[in-house]
């Protein structure tokens, strides 16, 4: 993951970053990236589990998807 974002932060490509949890902040070289003001782990709790019951299923990823788009585009579809 440190690579990822170091490579595009020397590439110059504009990006958010998503945690799972609150607690989890960016390395110290990353401290000034831009992230989302939401974290994954409250629908992870929220929304029922994928086929698998590790990940989350599809009406979660529905609602990521929307709060992403929203905080990006800055409208909700």
């Amino acid at each position: 993951m440190d690579f990822t974002v170091d490579l595009l932060l020397h590439k110059q490509i504009n990006f958010k970053q998503i945690f799972y949890r609150a607690e989890e902040t960016p390395d110290c070289r990353h401290k000034n990236t831009n992230t989302f003001p939401f974290t994954i782990f409250p629908l992870y709790l929220r929304y029922p589990k994928a086929s698998d019951n590790l990940h989350m299923g599809p009406l979660g990823n529905s609602h990521l998807a929307d709060l992403m788009y929203e905080d990006t585009v800055g409208i909700l579809r």
